[in-house]
């Protein structure tokens, strides 16, 4: 009896010994897993919380640089009307816009003391009197396609120009020149729809400029992301968003009718 009672609590400190044994080895097993899980995500997790401030802040370093080869888009419309000396169907709205809406955004930048935004607007503004000098140059003086008259786009310009020196001689504040930039940059996107009427009864979409309308797109989607997620500005959202449905109704016009038919000066 003495000899069992020293047999069977050996036998029963085997069997733990067995048990922990299994388990450690389970459990080792069991680890590098929970592991690899556990690094995964600590790394991941950092990587997507990084992506997006990352793409952002690219966007932002590429909207203003993107604004000025929106400025410089019209250059090869502008030099076929220089060769042809002819504006066929063109119409004169864009760049009256482009003037308008640069001077406007200037303004808007140096009261907010952003130059991202007056600095490319500056330039802006530069070729925008330079497109307009040129169009002007060879432009009926009376064209329902520009559309009114060159006086009248003309006298739109020098009205806004002393409008706006009023404007910052008696301090007004920068959302209401903000403002009044949305308007302007909305009828900059939309004006190249000025020759609507002449798309749809001709079949041709000659008259939409095309390299304008494809840099005005991404020029849009930058100034989006950049006024949403850094800015924070509506008066950068709201424009850029109808901006980009704009181009993309002339992007359609331009897939549907393409260039059919010859009507004055290739704007592509």
């Amino acid at each position: 009896g003495i000899i069992l009672l020293f047999i069977f609590p050996g036998k029963e400190i085997d069997k733990g010994r067995i048990n922990s044994a299994k388990t450690s080895k389970i459990q080792n097993m069991i680890m590098p897993s929970a592991m690899v899980s556990t690094t995964a995500a600590t790394i991941t997790a950092p990587f997507v919380r990084a992506s997006l401030p990352t793409f952002v802040e690219i966007c932002g370093q590429l909207a203003p640089p993107m604004s000025v080869l929106l400025s410089a888009a019209p250059l090869p419309t502008i030099r076929g009307i220089q060769q042809a000396q002819d504006v066929g169907s063109l119409p004169l709205l864009p760049y009256t816009c482009m003037a308008a809406s640069c001077t406007l955004w200037a303004v808007y930048g140096f009261l907010k003391k952003q130059s991202s935004i007056w600095a490319p607007n500056l330039i802006g503004l530069g070729l925008g009197l330079y497109y307009l000098r040129s169009f002007i140059r060879f432009s009926p003086p009376e064209s329902p396609t520009l559309p009114g008259t060159v006086q009248q786009h003309l006298s739109g310009l020098v009205a806004l120009g002393v409008a706006i020196l009023g404007a910052v001689l008696a301090s007004v504040k920068p959302a209401i020149v903000g403002q009044l930039a949305v308007l302007f940059c909305i009828a900059l996107f939309a004006s190249p729809l000025a020759s609507l009427q002449t798309v749809l009864r001709t079949k041709s979409a000659r008259s939409i400029p095309l390299p304008f309308t494809l840099v005005s797109l991404v020029n849009c989607f930058l100034w989006t992301v950049t006024g949403v997620l850094k800015l924070k500005d509506a008066n950068i959202i709201i424009p850029n968003v109808l901006g980009m449905a704009c181009g993309l109704a002339q992007v359609s016009l331009k897939l549907v009718y393409g260039n059919r038919e010859h009507i004055g000066v290739m704007a592509t």
